[in-house]
């Protein structure tokens, strides 16, 4: 009996501006345990030794595919240029200055083959700091529940670095999905994805990420790239729970949700990051106490369900 093919999967690397780390992602990439991969990477005009380097490894490595544009027209749409041009049964995103573990591909995918409800699965995020030194754990999001609200709202509560955006997705159940120019973007990416069905997050297989040299850690570096309002980079939070309640219900009205269905999504979404913001606040207030910063960084870790760098997760 011939043994069936394992599906393709299609690892889109958007990238500017850093051909060093791009080498190093395709290493990582190359040295994947799950072989049926294509390396998509869309170079968004770089001005560095990006094209050179991406020309050696496509001339070494048949599975890449190079993509190359002549001038920078912005993260979001190179992100999604990448994403069109997946062939795979799944596609997943890939940071050029990221690393994935070898197992990473392989059991991802062995999890949403063996659960056809699963529209996506992830690592965890292990995030680094300049020097190499791990900095700290992303957050384990279990956003398994049948109910769509419910799947929201416990992505929102704990989301911090989304660092489960890097993960597999199903390419059929997330074509109409969209990553709109705003701060928080990626966040409504997730929920659109989790409207469509359940994802979960595999702790034992990481996605290395450089923390200190992150695009997305800084707000006022997201606002000028966006052309957004300068008040967005002044209070971010407020500006991504205003785009994610209008999202919610542009996305829940293209799933067929009836006004009622809108409006009870965005009422979710409202509440919960109106919580968010009232728990970072009260944290806040508490760290200021003398002695109780490290009772607070405890309950956050326990509340958000990820690990501090001391507390490696179980591999």
């Amino acid at each position: 009996m011939t043994e069936r093919k394992p599906p393709l999967v299609t690892v889109c690397l958007p990238t500017f501006n850093r051909a060093a780390k791009l080498r190093e992602a395709v290493a990582a990439l190359r040295e994947s345990s799950y072989r049926n991969i294509e390396i998509v990477i869309s170079d968004n005009g770089s001005q560095d030794d990006t094209e050179q380097t991406c020309r050696e490894l496509a001339a070494a490595e048949p599975r890449i595919r190079y993509f190359r544009h002549a001038e920078n027209r912005g993260a979001p749409w190179n992100f999604h240029f990448a994403r069109t041009n997946a062939r795979g049964k799944y596609f997943m995103w890939l940071g050029d200055d990221d690393r994935l573990d070898a197992c990473y591909i392989e059991r991802c995918v062995q999890v949403l083959e063996a659960d056809p409800g699963l529209v996506m699965a992830a690592g965890l995020g292990a995030y680094h700091r300049n020097d190499g030194r791990l900095s700290h754990y992303g957050n384990v999001i279990q956003a398994g529940s049948p109910r769509p609200a419910a799947r929201v709202a416990t992505y929102l509560w704990n989301v911090t670095e989304n660092s489960i955006f890097y993960g597999l997705y199903d390419v059929a159940r997330t074509q109409s999905c969209v990553t709109p120019v705003c701060l928080a973007g990626d966040w409504i990416w997730i929920v659109d994805v989790l409207v469509q069905g359940r994802a979960v997050v595999l702790p034992d297989v990481l996605v290395h990420r450089d923390y200190e040299d992150s695009a997305s850690s800084s707000h006022a570096r997201l606002v000028r790239n966006f052309g957004l309002p300068q008040w967005q980079a002044r209070f971010p939070m407020l500006a991504a729970s205003l785009n994610l309640v209008r999202h919610a219900g542009i996305i829940t009205g293209r799933a067929g949700y009836s006004p009622a269905g809108r409006v009870s999504m965005a009422l979710v979404v409202a509440a919960v990051m109106l919580a968010k913001v009232w728990r970072q606040h009260a944290v806040r207030g508490l760290v200021a106490i003398p002695g109780l910063q490290a009772m607070v960084r405890r309950l956050r870790a326990k509340s958000a369900g990820g690990s501090q760098a001391e507390d490696r997760p179980p591999r």
